[in-house]
């Protein structure tokens, strides 16, 4: 099935235009080599909620988590600026955390993991620019170091770094990263094919740092399965213009559509 793809791929190529900071990108992982990169798949950018994939492996290896529904952490009022949604404003394990997105739970996490350990892992699983600082001068990498601040991902990398994970190949146990992966599962596609991903989301920023709410940057990345046949994917849409709808579900929606095409 997979032998098809070239053809599909100028489809898709003739099909879209990218401004040089975006990203579609796609691995396969039975070839290991990349067959489709649109875009600009260099740059590094914030990961946002995808980040929540390293601290699901940092987590359980840690043995602050336990299972995918241990820890229970309660919510409390003091994590207002990062509940985002209604759906954080109740208590969170680590499935419903990956499930919902909640800021607070991987800040909460952090904080018990702790600046030198957090920042070990990161080394370890050589993720991005590695850079755990945070806004300058503010002292607050453990709080946001991963939103819109100082630690960048491109979509190559984030590529690599899902390539080691569905192949158990990161320097954790490979019960660990099997329990990251189930709780990633999204959906069952077309043919047997199933997807598992992760989105990501912020505001972009202004030099003032002043947030605009209608432009975004946002992330869909994970993986298609089916047998021995898997294709990682990235997908980066950075706003060039306001928009109603949040990048992360465009591009989960949008990376959905161009696999459905690649894999029937």
């Amino acid at each position: 099935m997979l032998k098809y793809f070239s053809i599909f791929l100028l489809l898709l190529i003739s099909q879209s235009a990218f401004s040089k900071t975006e990203c579609f990108i796609v691995k396969n992982m039975k070839e290991n080599k990349i067959i489709l990169a649109e875009g600009n798949c260099e740059e590094r950018f914030t990961p946002a909620s995808t980040f929540k994939i390293p601290l699901s492996l940092m987590g359980f290896d840690s043995g602050i988590f336990t299972t995918e529904t241990k820890p229970t952490w309660a919510y409390e009022e003091k994590y207002a600026e990062y509940a985002w949604g209604e759906p954080c404003k109740v208590p969170q394990n680590p499935a419903s955390w990956i499930r919902n997105s909640c800021v607070w739970y991987s800040q909460k996490l952090i904080k018990k993991l702790g600046e030198e350990k957090f920042q070990r892992y990161l080394n370890t699983f050589n993720y991005g620019n590695k850079d755990i600082s945070g806004d300058a001068n503010k002292n607050n990498g453990l709080m946001r170091a991963w939103l819109n601040s100082s630690l960048k991902i491109s979509p190559k990398e984030q590529v690599e770094f899902i390539s080691q994970l569905i192949n158990n190949k990161l320097p954790v146990s490979n019960k660990f990263q099997t329990l990251t992966k189930d709780m990633l599962f999204a959906e069952d596609l077309p043919h047997g094919w199933k997807m598992y991903g992760k989105t990501g989301m912020v505001f972009q920023q202004n030099k003032s740092g002043a947030q605009n709410e209608e432009r975004h940057i946002g992330w869909y990345v994970g993986w298609v399965h089916k047998g021995e046949d898997q294709l990682v994917f990235a997908y980066l849409i950075v706003d060039n213009q306001n928009q109603t709808e949040s990048a992360s579900m465009r591009a989960k929606q949008e990376t959905k559509q161009r696999l459905i095409k690649m894999i029937i």
